[in-house]
């Protein structure tokens, strides 16, 4: 989602504010802005459907972790956002070029933009030609497809970090063992 769609977000957790008595105090800045730290980098049309099949099917307000999965019932699979994402990505570049990244950004949404950033930056996608579009097109849809993984399973698009050998006496020992070292 978008800055942009903070209100339509709002009102989708208002809708189901008012019909479920005991769901979080929206109204309250803090708890809104952790609801929207939690969505914000999902789909609007994924979370718009969430609420509609909260309202359908639930009795009482659901926790993130279903709202989630409620948004991701639209897509087939993680691979079919990484599709959209690709198309969008490609759309944007003939629409916007690589002189107007502050609008293929907004077209792209948030997701797209941690592909674009990934790879290099906005210019460096722009820089595709003709004869690369087909593997660059691929390539757009693997990434998005595991940012968007990464996302929804984690919540955060951070890989996990390996921790360093140096830093941990119980990894350098186990580096040591498979080395054939002794302690």
């Amino acid at each position: 989602m978008l800055e942009s769609d903070k209100n339509t977000f709002m009102g989708g957790l208002m809708t189901l504010a008012l019909n479920y008595p005991k769901s979080p105090d929206f109204k309250k800045s803090a708890v809104f802005d952790t609801w929207w730290g939690m969505f914000k980098d999902l789909p609007l049309d994924g979370f718009v459907h969430a609420c509609k099949a909260t309202l359908e099917r639930e009795e009482w307000f659901p926790s993130p972790a279903r709202l989630k999965r409620f948004t991701m019932e639209i897509y087939e699979s993680d691979v079919d956002i990484g599709v959209d994402i690709a198309a969008r990505i490609e759309k944007a570049i003939g629409s916007y070029g690589y002189n107007n990244a502050t609008a293929a950004e907004k077209y792209i949404g948030d997701i797209g933009w941690q592909v674009v950033d990934s790879l290099g930056g906005w210019v460096r996608v722009c820089d595709v030609n003709t004869a690369d579009l087909a593997s660059a097109r691929k390539q757009w849809r693997d990434v998005a497809t595991i940012v968007s993984r990464r996302l929804i399973t984690t919540g955060s698009n951070n890989p996990v970090a390996i921790p360093s050998a140096s830093k941990s006496p119980a990894l350098d020992a186990a580096f040591k063992l498979i080395d054939g070292g002794k302690f």
